[in-house]
């Protein structure tokens, strides 16, 4: 006999599954604070600290309303706990269980605030995967991308490692490294080095500014000494950045991403723009909706009806369809998010908008 809890697990997945089947949302990036122990540059929480523009956080029960007004809206979704930093939330583990209840839950965040008991109760909270960031691994540059002395690479290695040691059997642990005009190729192989030695995977992603006007066409990019230069591709990474991931990837393994995603972040570099597909969901502090990475806001959680946000992501969608291939001005986390839709999903979702438009 089938238990209510594996019941409820295979209607989880059933859910998931056709989303992704049928070139649905399945991945949604959650933000659960305005607050973080880090100051890092590219990111625009300095920016929106500075200008006061960052309120309280909403409660649990607003956070929990949404993700199940999200569910309502979407179905089962691969839901990421996002920042600034989550794990500054003292109801954190209260949140992963809440959102576990009908998605695959995990969290992106810094490291520097783990300990034993916090990344056990979150595993066992509901957690699947965390993704920890770590953008060097030198102390000195660790501290001028973060602008925090406080903190320094072995805070973040030790955070790796205890997630590792505290993890159920399914749980995964991911490195992400955010490459900028500074990195290396033997900086990036060092990082991979000690993911097999500790059992993570490594994710690579081109240094995208976070701030809100890098998502807009207008955004001066030739201002940012991170962006990676079209001249450090050419000399650093021998012309292509997603050839050396490549080869470190055959070379090692543990490296997360597909071929033609990986491919787009030359294009990112050479054009400022990277393809995306309309499959991948933002939820901001604010209660509004955007397409990830595009970032537009198409609606909002806390004023729309599921049914209304769903409409408002299906009309937002065909607008950006009918202006040509959908291409982003921002690059983040790009490896998990420009996953092509099935050839059945677009089969099926072309029949559907062809009978829309004739009724």
């Amino acid at each position: 006999m089938i238990t209510d809890t594996a019941a409820k697990e295979i209607k989880k997945a059933a859910s998931l599954a056709a989303n992704f089947m049928l070139s649905r949302p399945f991945y949604a990036s959650v933000d659960i604070t305005n607050f973080c122990n880090l100051r890092c540059d590219g990111c625009d929480y300095p920016l929106l600290l500075g200008q006061r523009q960052l309120g309280s956080d909403l409660p649990f029960e607003g956070i929990e309303a949404r993700i199940e007004a999200l569910h309502k809206a979407f179905g089962s979704l691969v839901v990421v706990l996002a920042g600034f930093e989550p794990t500054v939330r003292t109801d954190l583990d209260d949140i992963i269980a809440a959102a576990s209840k009908h998605n695959y839950v995990g969290i992106v965040i810094n490291g520097t605030l783990i300990d034993r008991r916090k990344a056990a109760n979150m595993w066992k909270a509901g957690l699947l995967f965390a993704s920890v960031s770590l953008p060097t691994t030198e102390d000195k540059r660790f501290r001028e991308i973060t602008q925090v002395q406080r903190y320094g690479v072995r805070d973040v290695k030790n955070a790796i490692e205890t997630l590792i040691k505290t993890a159920p059997i399914f749980g995964k642990v991911a490195i992400t490294v955010t490459i900028d005009n500074q990195t290396t190729p033997a900086q990036m192989e060092e990082i991979i080095v000690y993911a097999e030695s500790v059992g993570a995977a490594v994710s690579f992603q081109p240094y995208s500014a976070s701030k809100p006007a890098s998502a807009l066409t207008g955004y001066d990019v030739t201002a940012d000494k991170r962006r990676i230069t079209e001249e450090t591709l050419g000399t650093v990474f021998a012309g292509s950045l997603a050839s050396i991931i490549l080869e470190l990837k055959r070379r090692h393994g543990h490296v997360i991403g597909r071929t033609v995603a990986l491919r787009n972040f030359d294009t990112f570099i050479r054009e400022g723009t990277i393809p995306f597909k309309p499959r991948s969901l933002k939820l901001y502090t604010n209660g509004n909706i955007g397409l990830y990475p595009e970032r537009q806001a198409f609606s909002n959680i806390d004023a729309r009806l599921p049914e209304q946000v769903w409409q408002d992501y299906r009309r937002h969608v065909e607008e950006l369809r009918a202006q040509g291939p959908f291409r982003a001005n921002n690059c983040y986390r790009c490896v998990n998010l420009t996953n092509p839709s099935t050839p059945l999903g677009d089969i099926v979702g072309g029949l559907v908008r062809g009978f829309l438009k004739t009724i």
